[in-house]
């Protein structure tokens, strides 16, 4: 399964799972990266939005305001298992990795 995850709050990345678990064979896996609240340090980041976000600048030059929230890994784990999913997440450099693995489907 691919997966694109733009950086939300935890429970939108979990729907975001959810609503992929469908595509994913069983026992399938979501794999996702992050950068970290250290990418904060790399972000022009914008604090007075009703949403985290930050400014990004393309090659062209210009200029898009683009939602960013930087998730500690500790923080987003217990987030994801407490909304149902199995996490496990490790740091690597700066920046983390995930694998969640969707809640069990309960046979009817």
């Amino acid at each position: 399964m691919s997966l694109t995850v733009v950086p939300c709050p935890a429970d939108a990345v979990a729907r975001l799972l959810e609503l992929r678990r469908g595509r994913a064979r069983a026992g399938g896996r979501a794999i996702f990266i992050d950068d970290g609240p250290a990418g904060a340090a790399e972000e022009e980041v914008l604090t007075d939005h009703p949403v985290p976000a930050a400014m990004r600048r393309l090659d062209d030059g210009s200029r898009y305001r683009v939602v960013k929230v930087f998730h500690d890994a500790r923080t987003l784990e217990n987030d994801l298992i407490a909304l149902g999913w199995s996490v496990r997440i490790r740091t690597v450099a700066a920046n983390f990795i995930g694998i969640a693995e969707p809640p069990a489907v309960k046979p009817s």
